[in-house]
């Protein structure tokens, strides 16, 4: 008899410990990817804001798009935000 059989659970231990070392590996380059952006983020914290901002009004064009009556009220708010936006980049 081999050791794979006489083991309780011989084939399936070996399959769990494979699956968990590829997890480990995986779970460690999304982390170093993540702190890679972060750090990327911490140096240059404009840019990084003004990505997020364009996110923000793309998400919210694509929210107000299965409101039509609203369109109306897009351009002020959409202006208002582009002002403030300005207005908090020159203070610093």
């Amino acid at each position: 008899m081999s050791s794979s059989t006489s083991e309780p659970g011989g084939p399936t231990r070996q399959r769990l410990e494979t699956a968990k070392q590829k997890l480990s590996q995986a779970v460690s380059r999304q982390t170093d990817r993540l702190r890679g952006t972060i750090d990327y983020g911490a140096r240059h914290p404009g840019q990084l804001s003004l990505v997020a901002f364009g996110a923000g009004v793309g998400v919210g064009m694509l929210l107000l798009s299965t409101a039509r009556p609203r369109r109306r009220r897009l351009l002020p708010a959409l202006f208002c935000s582009l002002l403030a936006a300005k207005q908090r980049l020159r203070w610093r």
